[in-house]
């Protein structure tokens, strides 16, 4: 673990001093340090040691797939090389939009989270109502179980989605638990990952759509 030492100067400025380990020095409120092992600052605050939180991308473009009655992207980002490939890093998913059904039609509504071409989450809805537009979210943490170019990841979450009738916002959300019962399949984590999601409506209609309007991913430690 690369380390240095930060210390509040005379004049207000910031001292940076390189030291081995945080066991080579006193821990003292204030201090922060380089973990190279999980690539993130660490902090002592408030007598506890934790690291802060990075944004590694947001995407504010949306995307709409039409008559999504087969698997169909939504938004996408690429991650730097390597960097899932830590054991226990965790990523935080946060996406958001809107779907659009016609008259006649509730399917169901998939949506997933694929890492390398694999899907690490999946979240599945009861039938949707006719004829409305409304709004759906899902947020998840992805966990690092094993790495390298065969690694796996651990990942949970849940999808919140709005699926009475009225206007968009004027309904409880219904909210479901992804489908995760195991590790992941094997994912090179030592590459530039794609992560993605994608949607799947249960039955076909040119009117129906699901969009998606933000995906944000966050590093946690």
């Amino acid at each position: 673990m690369s380390t240095v030492r930060f210390e509040k100067g005379a004049l207000g400025q910031a001292l940076f001093e390189p030291v081995p380990s945080p066991g080579a020095f006193q821990l003292r409120e204030g201090h922060f340090w380089n973990d190279a092992i999980q690539k993130n600052i660490l902090t002592q605050i408030n007598g506890q040691a934790g690291s802060l939180v990075q944004g590694i991308n947001t995407n504010i473009t949306p995307v709409t797939a039409t008559n999504p009655s087969a698997a169909a992207d939504l938004m996408t980002m690429t991650l730097p090389a390597g960097y899932a490939n830590i054991l226990g890093k965790n990523l935080y998913v946060w996406g958001a939009g809107s779907y659009t059904t016609t008259g006649g039609q509730t399917p169901t509504f998939r949506l997933r989270v694929l890492l390398g071409g694999v899907v690490v989450l999946s979240f599945t809805s009861t039938a949707t109502t006719a004829s409305v537009t409304k709004t759906w979210n899902i947020e998840g943490f992805i966990t690092t179980s094993a790495t390298g170019a065969t690694g796996t990841v651990e990942a949970h979450g849940l999808f919140n989605i709005e699926l009475g009738g009225g206007a968009a916002g004027s309904v409880a959300e219904s909210s479901f638990n992804d489908a995760v019962v195991a590790a992941s399949s094997a994912i090179d984590l030592t590459a530039a990952d794609v992560l993605k999601m994608d949607c799947l409506f249960s039955s076909s209609n040119a009117s129906n759509s699901i969009s998606q309007r933000q995906l944000i991913v966050q590093v946690v430690n």
